[in-house]
């Protein structure tokens, strides 16, 4: 006999089928896995409706995931070279306001003043730019955090774990902490630096 459990690949579908029909059937049998999945005791007393819900819950929050995880995964730079640039153009930034006359009046500058003066809002503006750049990523990456977290609680809950599946678990918790202190240390370090730079290159 089949198992009715066993998932269906796309590719192990029938030929004649069209694109709808194979879709269809790769729900059906995901939802099959998904059954299989539940927890025994809690399968007994639920109906299929409840059964349907659990399972439209559950493909929510992993499609939430996986369109979070594509949006981490088309940035175009790593977050440490955002970082090195906040540094580099914050450092810029105070060492040429440090050696440049206040802005009070165009006349009375000198060439030389007035290209510094352009470099000095060049350099800030774009510090500011890797600064919020910064912050917007801390912001997705706690997001992509709590739907891991969800998702984790939802399988904890409802499904079955296998002894390889608890330990992938644990990793995975263990691996949210680490970014979650990565990104506590990062944010704190921005003022940090600015402090720093403003120390070394002191207006006078």
């Amino acid at each position: 006999m089949n198992n009715t459990n066993q998932h269906v690949h796309p590719a192990e579908l029938n030929k004649d089928m069209t694109a709808a029909e194979q879709e269809n059937e790769v729900i059906k049998s995901e939802k099959r896995g998904f059954r299989h999945a539940l927890v025994d005791s809690g399968l007994k007393n639920m109906t299929e409706a409840e059964i349907e819900a659990l399972y439209h819950e559950c493909t929510s929050v992993l499609a939430q995931n996986q369109d979070l995880f594509k949006k981490i995964k088309a940035r175009s730079l790593a977050t440490n070279g955002v970082f090195y640039h906040y540094k580099r153009h914050t450092y810029r930034f105070a060492q040429l306001r440090a050696r440049t006359p206040a802005l009070q009046d165009l006349n009375l500058l000198s060439t030389e003043a007035i290209d510094n003066w352009s470099n000095i809002l060049e350099h800030d503006r774009k510090a500011r730019e890797a600064k919020w750049e910064l912050y917007r990523r801390c912001k997705e990456e706690a997001e992509y955090e709590a739907s891991w977290k969800k998702l984790l609680a939802f399988t904890r809950k409802h499904l079955v774990f296998s002894r390889r599946c608890a330990k992938a678990s644990r990793a995975l918790e263990q691996s949210i902490k680490n970014n979650k202190a990565y990104w506590d240390v990062r944010i704190t370090l921005l003022s940090v630096i600015q402090k720093k730079a403003l120390d070394r290159y002191p207006v006078m």
